[in-house]
């Protein structure tokens, strides 16, 4: 595995940590307490959800993502490359965000009581589903350039580095998350997915 975007977050004692790698895949390592890694079937839900361990020491290849987003985009799910598929990721407290590469569908799982999963229904802990709350439709005529994520909260960036969506509990208007959303633009940018000037002068 040769890793191309690299993404961490969490807290101290319960971080995780994402790779996106040079073929376009998954992987997730740290903290699975609650199903952050995204380490099972979304067929089976959050009650079927089995874990290896609840910590993984290792990074582990992500194939459940990829066919979830296969399914929800009418491919089959052996005839798209992976490489195609996913464009940014995002770690939360205890959440995960995926940003397709058709970049209006966000993708969530992990913990989501405080609505940081985009999902309405704000369940406790859910495996991967669509965050309908923070994904555009083709209507709204914008793209989301990038996903981001701290603590209990989510947003979305769009091209020029300004928020689109949020969800959860956000308080945008502190430091903590000033500081956020300053990190996840450079981040952005940094991994080609912000214009430089653009987000340089926000």
């Amino acid at each position: 595995m040769k890793a191309k975007k690299v993404y961490t977050g969490g807290t101290k004692d319960a971080g995780h940590s994402a790779v996106i790698d040079d073929e376009g895949y998954l992987w997730f390592t740290g903290c699975d307490r609650w199903q952050q890694l995204g380490l099972g079937s979304s067929l089976n839900g959050a009650s079927g959800y089995t874990w290896k361990r609840l910590w993984q020491e290792s990074f582990q290849r992500n194939d459940f993502i990829l066919d979830f987003m296969k399914i929800k985009s009418g491919k089959g799910s052996h005839d798209t490359d992976a490489s195609t598929l996913i464009r940014d990721a995002a770690i939360g407290g205890d959440h995960t965000l995926v940003l397709a590469s058709n970049q209006r569908h966000v993708y969530s799982f992990g913990k989501g009581a405080e609505g940081q999963l985009g999902i309405s229904t704000k369940p406790f802990v859910s495996s991967i589903a669509l965050a309908k709350e923070l994904s555009l439709k083709k209507s709204d005529g914008m793209k989301i350039g990038a996903v981001c994520a701290i603590r209990h909260c989510s947003f979305t960036l769009d091209e020029e580095g300004s928020i689109i969506k949020k969800s959860g509990k956000c308080r945008l208007d502190t430091d903590l998350y000033k500081n956020a959303v300053r990190d996840c633009k450079e981040n952005a940018e940094m991994n080609g997915l912000l214009s430089k000037q653009d987000a340089n002068n926000q």
